[in-house]
């Protein structure tokens, strides 16, 4: 299982994360980590003890989307062992989850954590409000799986049109 996240710091979704981590058979299940900051997080190092690997990429920023996207093609053109993809990312994993839809990764999960409140926004984080739609509307169509942690979160990220398709 592919796991994205930010950063592997002591977070909510990442310490819930690490329990079941901590906790599965790893010599059936085995978890690694795709993270999109060049700094260690709190967690790489139990990570590793683990036997799990982590993967770093560039952030996720507008002005890295055309290296991003380079980056996540070489990726998975030499993993080719994953059977499972789980963002944890919210809009964000559109981009891995496209490519992993090329590369015939089988089941992406697309996880609803929380929902942004627009209405306390500068307007630099408003602009950048467009393309989060962008990527919340098509991430849709390369998930398989919906999961969210709460209704609101649910009906932010997939819309009310997918009420039906998420846990």
């Amino acid at each position: 299982v592919l796991l994205l996240f930010t950063i592997m710091n002591r977070g909510g979704a990442e310490s819930m994360v690490m329990n079941y981590y901590r906790n599965i058979d790893r010599t059936k299940i085995q978890f690694d980590f795709m993270v999109h900051r060049h700094q260690r997080g709190a967690f790489d190092d139990e990570i590793e003890a683990l036997g799990g690997h982590i993967y770093r990429m560039c952030p996720v920023y507008p002005q890295n989307f055309f290296r991003y996207n380079r980056l996540l093609k070489q990726f998975f053109r030499v993993h080719k062992e994953y059977r499972i993809i789980h963002s944890h990312m919210s809009e964000l994993g559109y981009f891995a989850f496209k490519e992993a839809k090329k590369h015939n990764i089988p089941v992406r999960i697309c996880h609803a954590h929380n929902t942004p409140v627009f209405s306390i926004l500068g307007w630099k984080e408003k602009f950048k409000g467009i393309a989060r739609w962008y990527f919340k509307k098509n991430i849709i169509r390369y998930s398989t799986h919906l999961f969210t942690c709460s209704i609101d979160s649910a009906k932010w990220l997939f819309g009310k049109e997918n009420e039906k398709r998420y846990i």
